[in-house]
């Protein structure tokens, strides 16, 4: 399922504000520049460094390009505040896939 959403700061992830899609299923969460099919250009979001500190309502100074209905989940990326826009029924799926694979992540054996 590929859902509009973007992360709103640069990241290893989202080079230069790439991605204009979030994918969930048939592996593990992504960022895409595409709509679909497929996860061509896709890059994996280490769900394990995310934790989730607050969602809220778009502000001004989430910039111009957030659409105002949407909301900002505002995360922490292992020390480094990041926020991820969507609209608010997409951002709740991507937060719950995000998290399940931050759970299963610590939940498998180490190497």
């Amino acid at each position: 399922m590929f859902l509009t959403a973007r992360f709103l700061e640069h990241t290893d992830y989202n080079p230069h504000g790439f991605g204009t899609h979030i994918v969930i299923g048939g592996g593990p969460p992504a960022v895409t520049p595409h709509s679909g099919p497929g996860r061509f250009a896709a890059r994996p979001i280490p769900a394990q460094r995310l934790t989730v500190k607050d969602v809220r309502r778009v502000r001004g100074d989430d910039g111009d390009s957030v659409p105002r209905g949407w909301h900002i989940a505002e995360l922490d990326d292992a020390g480094e505040p990041v926020r991820l826009a969507a609209a608010p029924a997409d951002l709740v799926r991507i937060i719950r896939v995000l998290e399940a694979a931050e759970l299963a992540h610590h939940a498998s054996p180490g190497p």
